[in-house]
């Protein structure tokens, strides 16, 4: 299983949290850290390499704006989204992205480690052979 990171300068302490979860939760994964979406975005558009899930970390209304700009690079990923200030109106922009989970950062994110753990058993009956850590 394959996930990218992606959040910003500003919420870069709690990516460096969820970079914890994700090694704990799914050991032996392939994960990829972003703090700069245009390097999220290059990634993206790189044929052969593609990710399965995405967990995005937005501070903002203007970042969940910005993740949406990549939504069609994005159609065919799981995407996990962390919202750092949950407003109304940041969770309904958020909904847009169609997150298979959406959570805001006060919340237990132990749980995007459990929901890692149930896309990586789903990838390996997809595809035939159990990820690295899982059984």
């Amino acid at each position: 299983m394959r996930i990218f990171l992606c959040g910003s300068e500003s919420s870069n302490k709690m990516v460096r949290a969820l970079e914890g979860i994700i090694r704990e939760s799914v050991p032996g994964c392939q994960f990829d850290v972003f703090l700069h979406l245009g390097d999220l975005r290059r990634m993206l558009e790189t044929i052969g390499i593609r990710a399965q899930t995405v967990i995005l970390v937005a501070a903002g209304k203007n970042e969940i704006a910005e993740f949406r700009s990549l939504q069609k690079l994005m159609d065919d990923v799981r995407i996990i989204l962390v919202l750092l200030e949950p407003e109304a109106e940041s969770i309904a922009m958020g909904h847009k992205l169609r997150p298979r989970l959406l959570i805001t950062g006060d919340s237990d994110l132990f749980m995007i480690g459990m929901v890692l753990q149930k896309m990586a058993r789903q990838s390996s009956i997809e595809w035939g052979a159990a990820p690295p850590g899982i059984g």
